[in-house]
């Protein structure tokens, strides 16, 4: 997802969830030179290690999409969640884990994931209930 749909609240969430699940890491996509800086100066805030968060370039469609392998869960952002990125990452085997809010920006991912027959697995209707279902599917890292 761009880093700007990356909002403070769901910031605080991902950094509970890093803080959660010992060994995984955060990837965002960086389409500004400054992101992963950025990003990095946050995390210590939250106790969360700046070397567990990666921007990761914008690379050619192949490549892109055959990254998603080195990846566990694919965390959706909110109130914006993901669209085409989020198609992607299912069509790679990715798991997508969302939280669909009342506009239909923030419903796209579940909207896909309820087509897989996926939502009752990867869909989150509360932020506390979005990092608990995280926690536990990333216990496995």
């Amino acid at each position: 997802n761009h880093p700007r749909k990356i909002k403070r609240a769901r910031w605080a969430s991902w950094m509970a969830i890093l803080s959660g699940t010992s060994g995984s890491t955060l990837r965002v996509l960086e389409r500004h030179n400054s992101t992963q800086d950025n990003l990095r100066a946050l995390a210590p805030a939250y106790g969360v290690s700046a070397s567990r968060i990666t921007a990761e370039p914008v690379l050619p469609k192949p490549e892109h999409i055959a990254r998603f392998a080195n990846a566990s869960l694919f965390l959706d952002t909110f109130p914006y969640s993901a669209h085409t990125t989020c198609t992607e990452a299912l069509y790679s085997g990715l798991p997508v884990l969302t939280r669909p809010g009342q506009t239909f920006a923030s419903r796209v991912a579940a909207s896909l994931l309820n087509s897989l027959n996926l939502s009752r697995l990867l869909v989150a209707f509360t932020e506390q209930d979005y990092v608990a279902l995280a926690i536990m599917l990333g216990g496995d890292v």
